[in-house]
């Protein structure tokens, strides 16, 4: 059917991994399309192709690498503002790796705009350049969503798997170089290529020494896993792997475990919501954690915590053997500098209080007048937010029942599957919680790409 929308500026969103950034996401584009703006939002390849390039706007993308430089030049020579966000510019190793993998300085000063985590990011980033360019910090969408003003986005996902699992304990794993998706020696030799990782040396012993420290952690996890199951077998035990790892090791092993569950789906917030207790090791999912107030451990079985990063540590319960975390899952001992950890949260997160960091984006968007166009679309389906029921399974539930494929379709595993209903069931969701009255109509382009714009 042909969709004909009336004129509006328009932004497009590609989406790397889902269970990441999906969510975080689509709130920006409810309050994009709430000011009136049209959204293109959907898996990346999709966001960059022909359909999707026929709409002039702005480029919100995830980085600025020097692997973006193809798709920032394709967009500004097209007539689109190029803007992004980094979504690994909150934890990482080193502000010098970091930059060198992540900050490209040609395409940060080619650049529409850039969006910053906050101060620590931004230091970090104008200091290593040594150059003071007009970017702006907004925090990061993905912390919109932790804010006490919206957990209340959670509450259904968390009573639905609390339902479905009981109390449980939630493992995060990050695992991705011992055990990558794409096997390890690929791993390696794309991290030698491609991706840019290894250019020396020195630079190749440490991603050995990261192999070799994630080979140890992986291994003490399923112990730890195989303990906590045995010691606490009146409830689940969940363990939910990183995005870029193979997950069937953990299907495999723990297939007739009764009380072990592999959550191979669902966005991290909705099991952290629902989640009794957080373990983690070196990931972003302890802060998360922190951010929704829930008692998380950071596991470090080591005295070397070289390959660590600060901040998940910094903002969880220390952890050093199992017999100590074992009596921290008992007694669940208070935070009792909680108001250092929320003074060092917000010199990485600028957005914890005060203007939401989607709020600021979509204002400098305003500040770059994009064109207004009428648009027409070839779209597959329909639905406004007004005929659906965020209550219905299928609307609120599904991500986290949905399909991911075939072991081989790495693709699936980033983003897999999602409907109409899926997109238009969380859209609704923001409206509940922002008490937001504008009706919006979702329409799916092409599979995996959205089209949404207020009827308003």
């Amino acid at each position: 059917m042909q969709l004909n929308i009336s004129p509006r500026p328009w932004v497009k969103i590609p989406v790397e991994i889902a269970a990441r950034e999906l969510e975080a996401k689509l709130f920006l584009t409810h309050v994009l399309a709430r000011k009136g703006w049209g959204v293109l939002i959907g898996q990346e390849n999709l966001v960059r192709s022909a359909i999707a390039t026929s709409v002039s706007g702005i480029q919100y993308d995830k980085s600025i690498a020097a692997g973006m430089k193809k798709y920032l030049m394709e967009a500004q020579s097209r007539g689109d503002y190029f803007t992004a966000h980094c979504e690994e510019g909150l934890v990482y190793l080193d502000p010098q790796t970091y930059i060198r993998r992540k900050i490209c300085p040609a395409n940060f000063m080619a650049a529409d705009a850039f969006f910053f985590w906050g101060n620590q990011q931004y230091g970090d980033v104008t200091t290593a350049l040594n150059i003071d360019y007009p970017h702006t910090i907004t925090g990061n969408p993905r912390i919109d969503l932790l804010r006490k003003d919206m957990q209340n986005c959670y509450k259904d996902s968390s009573t639905w798997l609390k339902n479905k699992l009981g109390e449980f304990i939630l493992i995060n794993t990050k695992f991705g170089r011992y055990n990558p998706f794409i096997g390890r020696e690929i791993f390696y030799q794309q991290a030698k290529g491609a991706w840019g990782i290894i250019k020396t040396p020195a630079e190749d012993e440490k991603f050995r020494a990261s192999v070799k420290q994630q080979e140890f952690m992986y291994h003490k996890t399923l112990h730890l896993i195989d303990r906590l199951a045995k010691e606490f077998s009146s409830q689940k035990i969940v363990i939910k792997p990183h995005p870029a790892e193979n997950w069937f090791p953990y299907v495999q092993r723990y297939a007739n475990a009764a009380n072990i569950h592999v959550a191979m789906h669902g966005a991290s917030n909705q099991w952290l919501a629902a989640a009794q207790q957080v373990i983690h090791n070196s990931c972003t999912t302890g802060i998360e954690a922190f951010l929704l107030g829930k008692p998380v451990y950071s596991y470090e079985p080591y005295e070397d915590t070289s390959q660590d990063a600060e901040l998940p540590a910094l903002l969880s319960t220390r952890i050093k053997t199992e017999d100590e975390l074992m009596e921290s899952i008992v007694n669940a001992p208070p935070v009792n500098d909680r108001e250092k950890r929320n003074k060092l949260a917000e010199e990485y997160m600028a957005n914890l209080s005060e203007d939401m960091a989607a709020v600021r984006i979509a204002n400098h968007f305003n500040t770059l007048i994009p064109p207004i166009k009428k648009v027409t679309f070839a779209v597959r389906h329909m639905l406004c937010l007004s005929e659906i029921n965020t209550h219905h399974t299928e609307n609120s539930h599904y991500w986290l029942e949905a399909s991911y494929g075939t072991r081989q379709d790495y693709k699936m595993q980033k983003f897999p599957a999602f409907t109409t209903a899926t997109v238009a069931g969380t859209l609704q969701r923001f409206s509940q919680v922002l008490e937001s009255i504008e009706d919006m109509t979702v329409a799916e382009v092409e599979p995996n790409l959205f089209c949404v714009y207020s009827n308003i």
